[in-house]
């Protein structure tokens, strides 16, 4: 197959004439995180059938693919025309070719999001506190209220002692329940900087008269400077009270006017997501877990307000796509929306209603993405594979990512990246025949298709993967023990690998904290950067309640 080509030129056009774009990049995160554009979306290929249908819906969408200029692009595009997707482009000479024409590349993860902590911060000068700052008042006898607005499960993984959990989403109706006293200081912080800051920002939007900041670098910077941090804890905010919900409906409306947040009835977000085929739409429940699981519209997909802002490219790639929120109709949605407009998102609307508009469905979220169609391949049972184990008649061929074989993988199973197989083929060992296996199977069977057409071993995927191993009462092996080539997955400069020791995994906190700090002067240098001025944008919208639009 003959790959359609874009070159960077004409790539950088389309990031900014206001259609719908996804700009994927299929490499593993190891070297994404080492260098890649400002706008583009990690998707490697080794999951790519399992996730695309979710972060890019509409099949019909402008999809442009990017690598080293390797190959793997072009066969992450043969992947995606037979899934149905019609307008697929290479990037000519992928990441390299994109930084020989000048254009800025960026290291590390998650780089929008952090920028767009920094963007935010600057432009409304945020009150900020650095952890020596904290801890002096904490020393000092002042006790503010430490509001962590991270969902819950990261919240128990590690918080500042003392937090209280107030997911982003939830902070505007929920913060005076736990800071009656409008005199009592407030420090907020996640993990860095992003969702800390619009968490912080969010309340003095609000009008909320508490002196308020936002800790800068989060748990991280905390850890830095010395601080230890909790684990396990379950402090929450309670529901909020009718007062709240009366306060939380007047920062709805102004939050609607400032940043001119349409909303939509009903009959106008059935008929936009009838026209889907010509536009992407998205209708997002970005209500806490327990709330959409107890009713839901049908076709709205769940993702809770702070990660949708916080950790955008986990669940979006199509620029310029129609994004529809839904709450309870009490408010939360037009923050979140007033947010991913300044984010860049141009066209964000609010479910009129919310949930009260229709029936709801019942149920845990289900996994919205495109159906993989799996290659029909010989598939073994736990049982029989064990068995052949024993008689060293097979090779056990994993291809999790590398933490998931780290944290349980079946004994003496080899480590491999999907992504990585044409080129590390050779380095398999002889066997009789090889299994593939990974966590539920399904990468597995992609992988086992692949594998058999390089090889000349028989090839068979196991049934269920190492979950149904696992299940089977079968014993799992932990670490990295048989890596086939590089573990190049991960993009170990952030993360915290099992294996650091105290002095690494400090170095690594500090590493974080350096980068942050340039990434300001580094994303104001692209002029790819999507980020409305929040001040303009409300100037515009005044106007627009004087003439009368």
């Amino acid at each position: 197959m003959n790959s359609r080509r874009v070159t960077a030129k004409t790539l950088k056009d389309w990031l900014t004439d206001g259609q719908e774009i996804a700009l994927l990049d299929v490499r593993e995160e190891g070297p994404f995180g080492r260098g890649h554009m400002f706008l583009a979306v990690n998707l490697p290929l080794s999951r790519l059938e399992l996730s695309v249908g979710r972060l890019v819906p509409r099949q019909s969408t402008r999809v442009v693919l990017c690598d080293e200029g390797d190959g793997l692009s072009e066969r992450a595009s043969e992947i995606l025309a037979a899934s149905g997707y019609r307008q697929t482009w290479v990037l000519d000479g992928g990441i390299k070719g994109w930084r020989a024409q000048g254009y800025e590349v960026f290291s590390g993860t998650y780089v929008l999001e952090h920028a767009f902590g920094h963007f935010i911060t600057s432009r409304y000068g945020t009150p900020r506190l650095t952890a020596d700052d904290l801890m002096a008042k904490l020393e000092g006898g002042e006790a503010p209220v430490i509001i962590d607005t991270r969902p819950f499960e990261d919240f128990q993984k590690a918080t500042i002692p003392g937090s209280i959990n107030v997911p982003l989403g939830e902070i505007a109706s929920r913060c005076r329940e736990i800071v009656p006293d409008k005199t009592t200081e407030i420090v907020v912080h996640c993990a860095g900087l992003t969702r800390g800051a619009l968490g912080a920002q969010t309340l003095i939007n609000g009008g909320l008269e508490n002196p308020i900041s936002v800790l800068l670098d989060g748990t991280k910077g905390w850890a830095v400077a010395g601080g230890e941090l909790e684990q396990r804890a379950a402090r929450r905010a309670p529901p909020p009270s009718d007062i709240s919900l009366a306060r939380l409906a007047q920062i709805r409306r102004q939050m609607a006017e400032r940043f001119q947040i349409p909303l939509v009835s009903e009959h106008e977000a059935t008929r936009r997501n009838d026209a889907a085929g010509e536009r992407t739409f998205i209708l997002i429940d970005i209500r806490s877990r327990e709330e959409f699981e107890e009713g839901h519209l049908a076709g709205s997909v769940w993702i809770p307000g702070g990660e949708l802002i916080g950790m955008t490219q986990d669940h979006l790639a199509t620029r310029n796509a129609h994004l529809c929120l839904v709450d309870d109709g009490r408010g939360r949605a037009e923050i979140i929306a007033s947010w991913l407009t300044l984010q860049g998102w141009p066209n964000v609307a609010v479910l009129e209603g919310g949930t009260g508009q229709g029936p709801l469905v019942t149920g845990p979220p289900e996994t919205v993405a495109m159906t993989p169609i799996l290659p029909k391949v010989p598939t073994m049972d736990t049982e029989t594979l064990a068995d052949r184990i024993e008689a060293a008649e097979v090779a056990v061929v994993d291809f999790a990512s590398s933490l998931d074989y780290r944290s349980g993988h079946i004994p003496g199973a080899w480590w491999m990246t999907r992504s990585s197989l044409p080129r590390q083929v050779y380095r398999l060992p002889q066997a009789d025949s090889y299994v593939t296996t990974s966590t539920d199977g399904r990468i597995g069977q992609l992988a086992a298709a692949e594998l058999a057409s390089l090889v000349q071993t028989p090839v068979i995927a196991l049934h269920g993967g190492t979950a149904a191993w696992h299940a089977a009462g079968l014993g799992l092996a932990v670490g990295m023990q048989r890596p086939l080539g590089e573990v190049g997955d991960i993009y170990w400069d952030f993360a915290e690998c099992p294996d650091d020791g105290p002095k690494a995994l400090m170095a690594k906190r500090r590493h974080v904290i350096a980068w942050r700090s340039r990434l300001k002067d580094h994303y104001e240098r692209a002029a790819t950067m999507p980020f409305m001025e929040p001040r303009a944008l409300e100037k515009k919208a005044s106007r627009d309640v004087d003439t009368g639009k």
